[in-house]
């Protein structure tokens, strides 16, 4: 068995500016998003689980995959959907 060694991709630097984006976000708006019942909090809450989902997937693609091009093509086939389904949420 050999060892797993993560690099850096398309997808996981995608993931990093994502949680970067969503902390700013919430410290801007963070009024705004506690008023309420919170709808606003869990929703950031499932934005951060979706970005968690794609650094799983990024994973398992560096595992299936070791050609480090293909890696990123496939990498930079999520992001638009990832981006899709995030725009569609909010």
């Amino acid at each position: 068995m050999s060892k797993f060694k993560y690099t850096l991709t398309v997808l996981n630097a995608s993931v990093i500016t994502g949680y970067l984006f969503l902390i700013v976000y919430a410290l801007m708006k963070w009024e705004v998003l506690s008023k309420g019942d919170g709808y606003g909090v869990v929703a950031l809450v499932l934005v951060g689980a979706l970005i968690t989902s794609a650094l799983v997937i990024d994973v398992l693609i560096q595992l299936l995959i070791k050609n480090r091009k293909t890696q990123n093509i496939i990498g930079t086939l999520f992001i638009p959907i990832y981006l899709y389904i995030i725009i569609l949420n909010s």
